[in-house]
């Protein structure tokens, strides 16, 4: 009975490494994530039905490497392809462990792995050196890329860990080998096995901690980084503040002085006064006026923005002074949208790094159409869906109340994602006269 519960645990082991493998690569959803959880006992499940009935290892391999990728379609992100491949390399871990194990004792301990298969100590050490080396290689492979196309760990860090996990493995297999020699006693033996089941536990926990620790390092970054992009559009923003102050303060000035040359008939030096307004207002940039101020200040903000990055930011707008969305709203909207596109410029080359705002109107419809420049790399769920690219917990929060701003004003969005360029269209309906 003991024994059979001990094959059940290792097969509940294998199983979540699968898991954190597929987490790792594939990703998945919270609703899919508890499901990827509970699903790891039927994938147990069905690997112990097959070792107790004595299966041979070409059905073994068979029928594993289906329900694991059915695991994978099931419970994970990504597209069909990328679930088949790495659900088909989840189940060849196993089968590199099983080899690795079954071709290195032999040579520590003159022992015959095929002689361990009976229920004994040596059995409980050999499954511990197989459950080392299934360990090692889900780490390897889970820190190649995340589904998110970052590294789960700096690669020096990578390298390091990768180094002391083999070292680990090495000892768990030398000292399994020393277990199941012949010469040893019982209690040698014991105290072997025990020895070697302490070393796969800290292995599992060194990988447990510093995967907290990466991921926590990842949302402290984001979290400053957030910070920065804050401070930056309050500084910009409190200069179109200032800028605004200043042209309302000059106009009246302005106007007077227009007003006193007309009047005097001083032709010559209202035309000079003029020549020197026209050198004025080419050197300031360029502001939009959509009617809504709000939206007015975050489209010239990021316009600053998207400059200091070596961005061409063009603007065609007309009035949104006609659409039942509040101030806050689309200022939100514009501006996580605009944070978006000039993201996504910044991965591509200076030449070619664009954003065009086009405001119009179609039929009864006020059409806000953002295009920018990206490198085409995307992320989707398993509806195809975009997913953001952001790290945390945070992540996709500008999507999800651009859709519950645009339901209230009986609004929509459509995107267009290319290998070359991002373009979103919201439409919203016209429900009042522009002011």
């Amino acid at each position: 009975m003991l024994w059979n519960i001990w094959e059940i645990s290792v097969n509940c082991i294998e199983s979540l490494c699968l898991y954190w493998l597929l987490a790792k690569q594939l990703g998945a959803s919270q609703v899919h994530h508890n499901l990827a959880l509970w699903m790891v006992i039927p994938v147990a499940a069905s690997t112990t039905v097959m070792n107790m009935a004595a299966a041979d290892v070409l059905t073994i391999f068979s029928i594993g490497t289906f329900v694991i990728i059915a695991y994978a379609v099931m419970c994970f992100r990504g597209s069909l392809i990328r679930k088949i491949i790495w659900g088909f390399v989840g189940n060849s871990i196993y089968i590199a462990a099983n080899l690795t194990v079954a071709s290195t004792l032999p040579f520590i301990s003159g022992l015959d792995v095929v002689d361990t298969l009976s229920p004994s100590p040596a059995r409980l050490g050999v499954q511990i050196a197989y459950l080392s080396v299934v360990v090692l290689l889900t780490f390897v492979l889970s820190s190649i890329r995340s589904y998110s196309g970052a590294r789960q760990v700096n690669t020096r860090w990578m390298l390091f860990l990768v180094l002391i996990m083999m070292v680990a493995t090495l000892a768990a297999a030398l000292t399994v080998g020393l277990a199941i020699q012949g010469q040893r006693s019982n209690q040698e033996r014991n105290v072997l096995v025990v020895v070697s089941a302490s070393i796969l536990g800290m292995m599992v926990g060194t990988i447990l901690l510093f995967d907290g620790i990466n991921a926590a390092n990842a949302r402290q970054r984001q979290a400053e980084l957030e910070a920065r992009h804050l401070e930056a559009e309050q500084e910009r923003t409190r200069e179109v503040q200032t800028l605004y102050r200043a042209w309302t303060h000059d106009v009246r000035n302005t106007f007077e002085v227009l007003q006193y040359y007309a009047a005097h008939g001083d032709w010559p030096n209202l035309i000079t006064y003029l020549g020197e307004l026209r050198t004025r207002q080419d050197s300031l940039p360029v502001m939009t006026s959509t009617g809504v101020p709000a939206a007015d200040a975050i489209i010239n903000v990021k316009r600053i923005v998207a400059q200091d990055s070596d961005i061409r930011f063009h603007v065609h707008s007309e009035s949104l002074a006609d659409i039942d969305v509040s101030e806050s709203d689309l200022s939100m909207i514009l501006g996580n949208l605009l944070n978006n596109a000039i993201e996504a410029c910044e991965n591509v080359e200076a030449d070619n790094r664009f954003i065009e705002i086009r405001i119009q109107q179609k039929s009864d419809m006020r059409i806000i159409r953002i295009a920018n420049s990206c490198d085409g790399v995307y992320r989707r769920d398993e509806d195809g869906r975009l997913l953001s690219t952001k790290e945390g917990h945070d992540r996709g929060n500008g999507f999800y109340r651009l859709t519950q701003c645009l339901e209230a004003a009986s609004g929509f969005y459509t995107i267009d994602a290319g290998p070359n360029v991002f373009e979103i269209k919201i439409a919203v309906p016209i429900t009042r006269e522009k002011s």
